[in-house]
């Protein structure tokens, strides 16, 4: 598609269009096409128009709706910022933006003093986090003294680079150190060959001592003659043994086991990497991802476990040395791809994002991109979010903490302006910082050279499970069949006698397999009993092969029955009905519909005020609005609330809104058993 009708329009807003020269480059253009030239000339007269090439706006603004991720109903949202939209005036708030708290790596992008650091501290504030700061940012720093944080200097960090986390075989952690090394400090296979060598040989001398870089350099001397007789070649040992200098000079790698991970992980760590070279930097970053992700198994549960915040992620990555190494990609590629199997959600931030390599940036479906100047970082970022030229051209004048938003969600798969909620940040005082470091370095477990290498940790012990009777393991398998039926129900239809059912329920009780809960059902008779399967108890039918899930509803055991009750009697007069509806991202206690009318049965058994909120969003998708309560003081009650709520608008919300009251909807249990029960799910 030719360019030249925005061409034109941007000329005119220039005057461009009053240049002869340029006019005599028009007809050329259009007797003889050149894509190349017409882009060239659609970036300069874009910069030269400035905002008022804009028209529409470049970046599309979302609702608060359109934030609402499909198939994350039910996870934690995370408040971010501010979507805005340019105006004449300036930046115009249009509602808050927040993502869903879900296991995916973030990248920020941008440069120097755009609002990255901020951004990244705004997500993981209140979580458990990791921080690998570099640069020593204040943002970090005062985080890290507000509450309860770990802080380490490189200095005092150790790691055993072949002593391997809790739990993982010294023959797979050599694998990945072998990897490592060669990757982070440019190896080629000779060397590596060489290190694999030494590393069995040091290991066979003596298998009960772990090995360190002590061991593996002074096995390397000894052996030297012997591997080039061998047909080694001398730059392969040459190198081998710079890099093991390199390595002992350093008090990070100079030990055979360090730092436990566990402890590193349990609670939130700043680990500050201020003045380290670029060699051991990058070995003690990929060494600190690689152990993250065999400390945490995978997992596919969304909420993350751990948000690990790595800055500065193009010093692990630089091109030029690859290319002159002539090896693979470095080993930082696959811990992102595994870290986010194991339920750890990485946050990289950089300024150059055109050092990055690809991989990178698609494992991170979430990408913020702030302020950025230099074309060929313009250019990569324009590739990675398929931004127009007016959306490319708008990079290099937003303002300090507003960036481009794109994230995987498929309601809203454009690029928006957000402006992220600023925080006041203090300079700390390096004698806080200090005392917090002796703190923290007091408290971690290490293991020196000379302590012996660290019990690997144990598997915890499988709880044994319950010797029950036969007849109680068949009672308990009735139960788990429906547990919203009351038990004297469940004893004559099973022909079980009073005496016999107390007696069969006090042993699984006193097995903690069961427990008996009292629910009300507000209507003239009393309450009743339920039985409740718990935890052990479900794995105790697991284990025989009988499946028992929780009966689908929330909140109480009581406010769950009521939910069944409506449904049921719901599904006796015609209705189609859903315990648990989700409508846009809300949750409805109970939806019925029929014949073209959608009903929101909402349950009240705590209170009122709770439900008045999601007032307006009920009304949007239903026809009416059922609060079901426990008796008319309960729905005249709520009626005065509704209408001093919402004011003049509340005599139109009351036209859809029903009271309806609880024992209505009860099923009536006789002799012979109910004429209408629960169902245990919808």
């Amino acid at each position: 598609m030719s360019a030249l009708p925005r061409i034109l329009e941007l000329a005119e807003i220039t005057g461009r269009h009053r240049e002869p020269g340029f006019r005599a480059l028009m007809r050329r253009l259009a007797m003889y096409p050149d894509p190349r030239l017409e882009e060239s000339l659609l970036r300069k007269l874009t910069a030269e128009a400035g905002d008022e090439a804009y028209s529409p706006q470049p970046f599309k603004t979302p609702t608060s709706r359109d934030f609402i991720v499909p198939g994350a109903e039910h996870v934690p949202y995370l408040g971010f910022g501010t979507a805005v939209k340019p105006t004449v005036q300036g930046l115009e708030a249009c509602g808050e933006m927040s993502v869903p708290h879900v296991t995916v790596h973030r990248l920020f992008v941008g440069a120097t003093r755009g609002g990255k650091s901020m951004a990244a501290r705004r997500l993981v504030d209140g979580q458990l986090c990791f921080i690998i700061d570099p640069e020593d940012d204040p943002a970090y720093a005062d985080l890290a003294l507000s509450g309860g944080w770990q802080v380490i200097d490189w200095q005092n960090l150790r790691i055993g680079l072949f002593g391997p986390p809790a739990g993982v075989p010294d023959e797979v952690w050599w694998g990945y150190a072998i990897r490592n090394m060669g990757e982070s400090l440019y190896l080629r296979d000779g060397s590596k060959s060489m290190l694999r060598f030494l590393l069995k040989h040091c290991k066979g001398l003596n298998p009960s001592r772990p090995v360190s870089i002590a061991d593996l350099y002074e096995a390397l001397m000894q052996l030297r003659f012997k591997l080039q007789r061998a047909g080694r070649e001398y730059g392969f040992y040459e190198s081998l043994k710079n890099r093991f200098e390199g390595l002992l000079t350093s008090p990070v790698f100079s030990c055979a086991s360090g730092h436990d991970i566990a402890d590193l992980t349990s609670t939130s760590t700043l680990l500050r990497f201020r003045g380290m070279n670029a060699d051991d930097y990058c070995l003690a970053v990929n060494d600190l991802l690689l152990r993250i992700s065999c400390h945490f198994q995978p997992d596919p549960h969304p909420v993350p476990k751990l948000m690990l915040v790595v800055e500065e992620l193009h010093r692990l990555t630089n091109r030029e040395r690859l290319r002159r190494a002539d090896i693979a990609e470095p080993v930082v590629l696959d811990a992102a791809r595994t870290l986010a199997k194991c339920r750890v959600a990485l946050l990289c931030t950089d300024q150059v994002p055109s050092e990055l390599p690809t991989q990178i940036v698609a494992n991170c479906t979430s990408r913020f991109v702030f302020s950025t100047i230099e074309g060929r970082d313009q250019d990569a970022i324009q590739r990675s979010l398929s931004l127009n030229h007016e959306q490319r051209a708008a990079l290099s004048r937003l303002p300090r903490q507003v960036c481009v938003v794109q994230y995987n969600n498929p309601s809203w798969p454009e690029p928006f302006l957000v402006r992220v909620h600023d925080c006041p940040v203090r300079a700390p005082e390096p004698a806080e910082i200090e005392k917090r470091i002796h703190d923290t370095i007091n408290s971690l477990s290490f293991i020196p050279l000379e302590g012996g290498r660290p019990a690997a940790a144990e598997p915890p012990k499988e709880e044994k499970l319950p010797l029950v009777s036969k007849g109680a393991l068949d009672y308990l398998v009735e139960i788990s069949k429906d547990q919203l039926v009351p038990v004297t129900w469940r004893d004559r239809r099973l022909q079980v006698p009073l005496s016999q059912g107390t007696a069969l329920r006090s042993e699984l009780a006193s097995s903690d397999l069961i427990e008996l809960q009292e629910v009300r059902t507000h209507n003239k008779s009393r309450g009743f009993k339920l039985t409740v399967v718990t935890n052990k108890g479900v794995q105790f039918l697991k284990s025989i092969g009988v499946a028992c899930q929780r009966p689908a509803g929330r909140g109480s055991l009581e406010h769950i029955y009521h939910q069944h009750v409506i449904a049921a009697w719901a599904r006796r007069n015609g209705y189609h009905a859903t315990v648990e509806h989700f409508v846009d991202g809300k949750s409805v206690d109970v939806s019925l519909q029929k014949d073209g009318v959608a009903i929101a049965a909402e349950v009240l058994i705590e209170g009122v005020q709770k439900e008045i909120a999601n007032l307006r969003d009920l009304e949007v998708g239903f026809n009416q609005v059922w609060y079901c309560v426990k008796s008319e003081d309960e729905a005249a009650k709520l009626k005065r609330t509704i209408t001093a709520t919402l004011g003049p608008e509340a005599a139109v919300v009351l036209e859809k809104v029903r009271f309806k009251l609880l024992r209505e909807f009860q099923p009536e249990f006789d002799e012979g058993g109910p004429q209408d029960r629960p169902e245990a799910s919808a």
